[in-house]
């Protein structure tokens, strides 16, 4: 229509004379069958063209204005866009592990390195991938014990993780260095991985230990999550995240109770006892009047009286 017309030869069609205004506000069925607009078009429409509203439409040369859209990036993103690019488009810790598996063996194939030739990715490029995100958040988040033990300094006075003893593995990753190298358990329960509270990968882990204990309470995930991760406040961080989780927030959700009715006036009424009462009757039930061969058993029922008063029964 713009290619074909010229601006100058559109006209201007009012309100009230626009059938599309009909279908769009919508009209009582009982004046639709009678509105002459809606099935004809505007009564001026039929006249000659001089006829017509003479209100031109037009534009205006208005300046463009481009609006500047600013956001405040996390505190990790400053450190590498890309990474953190990546990291928040998955929310769940397996299909990010996956997906670094697949660009670390990209990276590989271009650089001539030995890799896997699988169409999966191995146990090992799941743990690698995994180290990876560990370490470039250890070394966003604890930045001055990182290098500090990367260069077999002690770490300084003041910093949080001084109790813990932390160290160096042969992977790079910072670990808590307790007392039970001796203890018949597993190397990752005896210098659990330290990892912050506040970060995107420490709530995907949660996430994926609350998962795998079936959206389980509190004590279950960090049980779960100790086996191989010490994280700062890990409490705190696992009571937060349990509470916004919608499964759980879905079971916990209170059931509406109907509301009892009125007592009886035998209940209320103070009188002697069993003047009033209940009868329960149940049966029957196979009864014997003693022990012993020869004897056979016999149909018994039970009546049991409660007073509504008392609430004695016999």
């Amino acid at each position: 229509m713009q290619e074909l017309t010229h601006i100058d030869c559109w006209m201007y069609v009012p309100t009230k004379s626009n059938p599309a205004d009909v279908a769009s506000r919508g009209v009582y069925p009982s004046q639709l069958g009678t509105l002459d607009m809606w099935w004809f078009g505007p009564s001026w429409l039929q006249n000659d063209k001089s006829e017509w509203p003479k209100q031109i439409f037009g534009f205006n040369n208005v300046p463009e204005v481009t609006t500047l859209l600013t956001t405040q990036a996390p505190p990790e993103l400053t450190e590498d866009l890309g990474a953190m690019g990546l990291l928040y488009k998955y929310s769940n810790i397996n299909t990010l592990v996956g997906v670094t598996c697949w660009c670390n063996r990209y990276i590989a194939i271009k650089l001539k390195k030995p890799h896997p030739t699988s169409a999966w990715s191995t146990a090992s490029e799941r743990r690698e991938a995994l180290h990876l995100w560990i370490r470039y958040f250890q070394k966003i988040h604890f930045a001055n014990e990182v290098s500090c033990l990367s260069q077999g300094r002690p770490i300084s006075s003041k910093s949080k993780l001084l109790k813990l003893n932390p160290m160096i593995d042969e992977n790079g990753i910072l670990r808590l260095n307790g007392r039970l190298k001796n203890a018949i358990l597993s190397a990752s329960e005896r210098f659990p991985i330290i990892l912050p509270k506040e970060s995107k990968l420490t709530k995907m882990l949660i996430d994926q230990g609350h998962t795998s204990t079936m959206h389980g309470g509190k004590q279950a995930t960090l049980n779960l999550l100790r086996r191989r991760y010490l994280i700062i406040d890990c409490r705190v961080a696992v009571h937060k995240f349990i509470r916004k989780c919608v499964t759980c927030i879905r079971h916990r959700a209170q059931s509406t109770n109907q509301i009892m009715g009125n007592l009886p006036t035998a209940r209320c009424t103070p009188a002697v006892p069993f003047k009033h009462s209940g009868l329960d009757y149940a049966g029957p039930y196979a009864i014997r009047t003693s022990k012993g061969r020869g004897h056979h058993s016999y149909k018994g029922w039970i009546a049991l009286f409660v007073c509504l008063n008392t609430r004695a029964r016999q």
